[in-house]
């Protein structure tokens, strides 16, 4: 925010804080913290898997790192229970960051292509004539989530179309709509779903292969740091209670990873960026509720379905212990001190222009690092890099003509 006047409000400790902004959520207080039943101690966590070895003469299967048909109970389930739209928090801004990103590419757009759409968010922000969108393709594989919101469909100027198949091979559901063919797509998206994909890099050659030549691939997905502050408190915490580690937050790429991915499924002119959220919870319980309600739970495959009590508490407490802030004090421009976070209830900025706004430090914080991707299909109407030596010019001329005239 960028007014000089802001009024924090911490009327409930249950709100997730998303950089700064106070989130609603479903639940309006913290009378839920104790682990009341088993569903407070159901974390899905484990090893990872090897299929088994191929065939001879056959090309290698990809490892198996996530259990597929877990994580479509997961997003099923969490799709049908009344906490959904309420947790869509991180969904929505990655939706609009993916929306500004497709506007920002100049050529027209006719039919767009959402895979792991979910129920559709990212449509909100694909409004505007100058693309000149006519029908969007959203792509499931939850039939659930899929047909959450089609009481929307009627508020955009643009026909939706939904389409049940499984996110890691689109290809194959070329036969249910001729916009997932081969060489048919001007573009294609997806706003969240790749960090579950087994095969990554077959997914990516088989989106580029749909798309039509200079066509352009707009993704996000988690990867990085995503959630180190829980991955290394439940750690902690097992080895404290019982005396050894499994993994409790799926693996993730990073951003170099994705580049080279990129390059690798024949996409031309890669791009990739990093941005950094920052979702504040009361502790760390209210955050694992909501990952499962997101239907973002652990889905590695192997997994151990059971987390002892005692290393759950264990690690809340570590948890809190690591990475919660104290109250912080800060100097308006007339002179008076405020203080913020660490149980404050309510603070009134005021200040003269250039005033900078205070960080909310209320509850634990948990990061979420998105990476953005583009890459475009090949064309013979793109720029091309020059060969190697037709430069006409030496470097080593430029810079030291630069620094004889210094």
């Amino acid at each position: 925010m960028s007014s000089n006047s802001q009024l924090f409000r911490w009327a409930s400790r249950s709100r997730p804080v998303l950089n700064g902004l106070i989130v609603p959520a479903a639940r309006p207080s913290p009378s839920r913290l104790p682990c009341s039943s088993a569903q407070c101690l159901r974390r899905a966590y484990a090893s990872a898997t090897s299929p088994p070895p191929s065939p001879p003469g056959t090309a290698p299967a990809p490892p198996q790192l996530f259990d597929r048909n877990a994580k479509l109970l997961q997003r099923s389930r969490a799709a049908l229970g009344s906490d959904s739209r309420e947790v869509d928090y991180v969904r929505e801004m990655v939706a609009e960051s993916v929306g500004e990103r497709v506007k920002d590419v100049k050529k027209q757009v006719e039919v767009l292509v959402d895979l792991g759409s979910g129920a559709g968010l990212v449509r909100k922000f694909l409004e505007g004539e100058r693309m000149g969108l006519k029908k969007v393709l959203l792509c499931d594989s939850s039939e659930a989530m899929l047909y959450r919101d089609t009481n929307l469909d009627e508020t955009f100027s643009f026909e939706t179309e939904r389409i049940l198949l499984d996110e890691e091979n689109p290809l194959l559901s070329s036969n249910v709509s001729p916009h997932l063919a081969e060489g048919t797509v001007d573009m294609v998206i997806s706003a969240g779903s790749l960090h579950w994909t087994n095969d990554l890099l077959g997914t990516l050659i088989q989106i580029r292969r749909m798309l039509k030549p200079d066509g352009v691939f707009i993704g996000a997905m988690a990867g990085g740091d995503t959630l180190f502050e829980l991955r290394t408190s439940l750690q902690l915490a097992e080895m404290e209670r019982e005396g050894g580690v499994s993994p409790r937050v799926s693996p993730m790429a990073d951003s170099r990873d994705m580049a080279s991915l990129l390059t690798r499924a024949g996409f031309t002119l890669p791009t990739v960026d990093v941005d950094e959220l920052t979702v504040r919870y009361p502790s760390s319980m209210e955050l694992m509720t909501d990952l499962r309600h997101m239907g973002e739970s652990n889905a590695v495959a192997g997994r151990r379905t059971l987390l002892q009590r005692d290393t759950l508490l264990a690690s809340v407490a570590i948890y809190e212990a690591l990475h919660k802030e104290g109250p912080r004090k800060f100097k308006t421009p007339d002179g008076q001190v405020h203080e913020i976070g660490g149980g404050a209830e309510e603070v009134e900025l005021v200040g003269e222009d250039g005033y900078k706004e205070p960080e909310i430090t209320e509850g634990v914080p948990a990061t979420f690092n998105i990476i953005y991707m583009i890459g475009w299909a090949p064309s013979e109407t793109q720029r091309k890099p020059l060969s190697r030596g037709s430069a006409k010019t030496s470097l080593k001329d430029v810079l030291d003509g630069s620094s004889s005239q210094s």
